[in-house]
């Protein structure tokens, strides 16, 4: 079994430039779910499963993930290397409008953080409440 190196410098700065715009229009799980199902669709490739139906499903859901990845992306290319400098998109998600910083916030308010900690934290007492012995052991080792 022998190991070979492939260089291709152009797939790899449009790879990074378009995950640059993805981050302007993904949510956060999108972006998990699509980088792991990536990395499962090519280790699965690799292992000659192209034809297992579940290839078919990662292929639809990274498609749907891309619908309103549209937009431009700036890459400086520099002594070998580049940087992606800027990225904008029609459909970001990071609207100066609504960004806050020491203004007024627009999205929610402080009383919102009591039920979204609430929501949040059920399947830590969930855990506690089944889990009494080892809640019982944390205390004492305190």
């Amino acid at each position: 079994k022998g190991r070979i190196i492939f260089e291709a410098p152009a797939p790899i700065i449009l790879i990074t430039a378009h995950k640059e715009l993805e981050k302007l229009v993904l949510s956060k799980q999108q972006r998990f779910w699509k980088d792991h199902l990536g990395q499962v669709y090519g280790d699965m490739l690799h292992e000659a499963q192209y034809f297992d139906p579940v290839m078919r499903d990662i292929e639809a859901l990274i498609d749907s993930s891309q619908k309103y990845v549209k937009g431009s992306a700036r890459v400086l290319l520099k002594d070998g290397s580049f940087l992606v400098t800027g990225v904008k998109s029609p459909n970001s998600m990071i609207k100066k409008d609504l960004a806050t910083y020491g203004e007024v916030q627009k999205l929610w308010d402080w009383r919102d953080a009591e039920g979204f900690c609430k929501v949040y934290g059920i399947p830590q007492r969930l855990f506690n409440i089944v889990n009494t012995s080892f809640v019982k052991e944390l205390t004492e080792n305190d």
